[in-house]
Formats: C-alpha cells, sequence, structure tokens
C-alpha cells in the first residue's frame, strides 16, 4: 500500500505541476482553490479512481459515478495530509508510543492514531457503548485549517444555515 501511495503522491505532484500553456495555472490537489468541501472531495475521489483505474487491465476498470467508498476514501486522504501539516510533531509522538509535549494545543484532547490513519480524540464519550465508533473518538481538526473551514461550511449550508460553528 505504501507504493501505491507514493506512486499516487508522484502522480499528483506531476498533475499538479501541469501547465496547458496558459499564463496562469489552477492547482487541482491544493485544498486552497476549492471553495466547497464537496467539489475538493470529489476532484480527489476521480483522481484516485483515475490511478487505481490505471493500475487494472480495461476487463477490471471501474466504471460509472464515484461509489460511497470511493468518496470515504477521499475524505480520510484529505484529513491526514491536513493533518499531517497541523499536527506533525504530535503525530510524530503518537506514532512513536511517546508522549505530546505539554504545549500542544491538543494535548488535553488525549490524541491517538486510529486503525485508519486520523489522528482522533479519546475522551470520557468513550464509554458510551450505544455509539458508533466514528461519534466515540472524533477526528481532531485545526482550527486554523482551509479544511476544516470547507468542512464547517458544508454542514452550515446542510443545515439551513442554521447551525452556527458550535452547534457543527
Amino acid at each position: 500500500m505504501h507504493e501505491n501511495e507514493v506512486a499516487g503522491e508522484t502522480f499528483l505532484t506531476t498533475l499538479s505541476n501541469f501547465s496547458c500553456g496558459y499564463k496562469w495555472r489552477v492547482d487541482c490537489t491544493e485544498p486552497l482553490t476549492f471553495s466547497s468541501w464537496k467539489r475538493l472531495r470529489n476532484c480527489l475521489a476521480w483522481v484516485l479512481r483515475f490511478i487505481k483505474n490505471c493500475r487494472k487491465t480495461p476487463e477490471e476498470r471501474i466504471l460509472g459515478e464515484l461509489q460511497l467508498e470511493d468518496l470515504e476514501e477521499s475524505e480520510k486522504k484529505i484529513i491526514v495530509a491536513d493533518q499531517k501539516i497541523e499536527f506533525k510533531e504530535e503525530i510524530n509522538k503518537v506514532s512513536k508510543g511517546l508522549p505530546i509535549a505539554t504545549s500542544s494545543k491538543i494535548i488535553s484532547l488525549n490524541p491517538f492514531l486510529g486503525a485508519d490513519g486520523l489522528l482522533r480524540s479519546n475522551s470520557r464519550i468513550t464509554n458510551a457503548n450505544f455509539l458508533p465508533e466514528s461519534t466515540k473518538y472524533p477526528i481532531i481538526l485545526s482550527k486554523n485549517s482551509w479544511i476544516t473551514w470547507l468542512i464547517v461550511g458544508k454542514y452550515h449550508f446542510d443545515m439551513d444555515h442554521y447551525a452556527g460553528v458550535n452547534q457543527v
């Protein structure tokens, strides 16, 4: 799987450096070029599907609309990449089993790396056995990240602008 990620990152780097001869260029792999979470997620999902299809024979290729698994995979990749930027030191320490610095912004959240590679919070809500795992161990997002603002904006819009930042 590590080889796939490296090949995918190489492809994305090549894709982002592609120039059509125009004086301007849009980096389709840069989250700041997207104004909605849905567009960013879908764009990456299509790119990931393209990469997977390039490695398969024509008979094995996946055709048609994006599936839920494609969208979930792209969401996780986006959030993991954002967490690696925002919480680089914390992720390094947690992955090595070392304690996080007391000066860390997220020390009070008791962070850990989930099986999916996402930095998650471990709190008292884990004792609620009736809740799904994603609710028991929420994903940690940086308040200064563009990805966080895209996600909050999506849920704010989905709730007909009723919910503010505190409710989302």
